[in-house]
């Protein structure tokens, strides 16, 4: 079925088509860091209709339709008729994939990620068995996986859960909710090994087969935390447990008192506890509060104190992320990367130079 639909389009070039029809609830899909996205999610449900506006706004309206085979999948799994939808069509990336929130009217049913791309495949493979591998381990406040295959015309859909309703929050700040969830992964995943056994350990052996994407400078700045955080574990067995690894106010929300985390894509089974805490605080300084790495290295100065009572060296385990998430990205996107991608490295760097001084 046609629905009309507004297409919204960031300075970033991101896309949104949200229905007209039960707006508000197709702007539940729409998250946004800035002031500006937050009045716009706040008022675009009684103001949509003025045209000129729109247009100053960079908005259009268009005709939409979903994908048959994928909208009948949709209706089976969810055992639903008449569903809605709102579509953000992905950040620009090499994983690039389209994100649609499923609802009818007030209710919001799940998400669907539909790509092409047989690599994103795999990883859809993965987030599945790892939440049903989480679900095993009796972790709560994740979404289950109904659905993880491809149509008859090659699209490649993964379908989740949800909890969320128009009531539930997105908190900007680490607290106690973040906390306690991280605290459950410890304890119903935590698991003592040797670090050379880790997934830990395996990103970096991923990143060792990819350095030649760095620059000179990076590779020596690497190969030196490397040693480091080598040197640190040893050969003694240290515990480790599940990690997110995209903990970020973005992936997350809060309903009826209790937080609900999702999009487990690059999550892992075996890391260093509560090293999420890391990429929710780095990652909402950069782009929420557009902080340089100066100023995200004084915060983390700030909360050393906080900070020790997760980990035994918050200095290292700090290390250990920035090492983590770069490795991540650098292997992720390989040649393809955008400039958006090499301005998070810059600083992902620069926050290791700081803290390497801070170790010595």
């Amino acid at each position: 079925m046609n629905r009309k639909y507004l297409k919204i389009t960031n300075k970033d070039g991101k896309v949104w088509l949200m229905p007209k029809r039960h707006m508000k609830t197709g702007l539940e899909l729409y998250q946004p860091s800035s002031k500006k996205g937050l009045l716009l999610k706040r008022w675009l449900p009684w103001v949509y209709w003025l045209k000129p506006l729109m247009g100053k706004l960079g908005m259009s309206d268009i005709e939409y339709v979903m994908d048959p085979q994928i909208h009948h999948i949709i209706e089976r799994k969810f055992n639903q008729n008449a569903v809605e939808y709102s579509v953000f069509e992905g950040t620009p990336c090499v994983h690039q994939k389209t994100t649609i929130q499923i609802f009818k009217g007030e209710n919001i049913l799940g998400y669907c990620k539909v790509t092409k791309n047989l690599e994103l495949y795999g990883i859809f493979q993965h987030e599945q068995k790892l939440l049903g591998w989480l679900h095993e381990k009796g972790v709560g406040q994740i979404p289950e996986c109904p659905y993880c295959g491809k149509t008859e015309d090659g699209n490649i859909v993964f379908l989740q859960t949800t909890t969320k309703t128009l009531n539930s929050l997105v908190g900007h700040e680490l607290g106690i909710k973040q906390l306690e969830f991280l605290s459950m992964l410890k304890v119903k995943t935590g698991v003592e090994m040797l670090y050379y056994e880790s997934d830990q350990y395996q990103t970096i052996c991923s990143l060792k087969a990819h350095e030649n994407l760095l620059t000179v400078s990076q590779q020596k700045i690497m190969s030196w935390a490397v040693d480091a955080i080598e040197t640190y574990y040893g050969a003694q067995k240290q515990l480790f447990c599940a990690y997110h690894a995209d903990f970020t106010p973005w992936n997350m929300f809060e309903d009826a008192g209790r937080l609900f985390v999702f999009d487990f894509e690059y999550g892992r089974c075996s890391y260093m506890p509560y090293l999420d805490m890391f990429h929710f605080l780095t990652q909402t300084a950069i782009f929420e509060r557009e902080l340089s790495a100066k100023q995200i290295y004084e915060e983390m100065l700030g909360r050393e104190t906080e900070l020790k009572e997760f980990f035994d060296n918050p200095w290292m385990a700090y290390l250990i992320y920035l090492v983590d998430v770069t490795a991540r990205f650098v292997v992720r996107d390989g040649l393809s990367r955008t400039s958006d991608v090499d301005k998070l490295i810059k600083i992902w760097f620069e926050l290791m130079e700081l803290v390497m001084n801070k170790l010595k």
